[in-house]
């Protein structure tokens, strides 16, 4: 039973920080209603452009934040957190990550 998206917006929060050229750290956290409603979490990300996504391995509850690497420099990425056993899209975030100056 997936959540109407509006509700989900309501319930999450979910942010970038910490970017670099290559990482970006993402924290999220989930209101005590959908916590109720949810075992565990995957992140799928993407750069902007790219046709094909990728996923990170299945994060326990409890985890609330996650450190994406191995990013290429100068692009825009999306990033979504699917809620399970809801397997819906939670929330999306988007971040740029800075050129490797030298």
């Amino acid at each position: 039973m997936a959540l109407p998206f509006s509700d989900r917006s309501e319930s999450l929060s979910f942010n970038s920080r910490d970017v670099t050229s290559s990482s970006v750290y993402l924290t999220w956290t989930v209101s005590q209603s959908l916590q109720q409603k949810l075992s565990s979490f995957t992140l799928r990300y993407k750069a902007l452009g790219d046709r094909d996504w990728l996923f990170t391995r299945r994060l326990i509850f409890s985890t609330m934040g996650f450190k994406l690497k191995c990013l290429s420099p100068s692009r825009w990425y999306t990033v979504q957190l699917i809620g399970f056993p809801l397997d819906g899209v939670l929330g999306e975030t988007f971040f740029n990550t800075p050129s490797v100056s030298g």
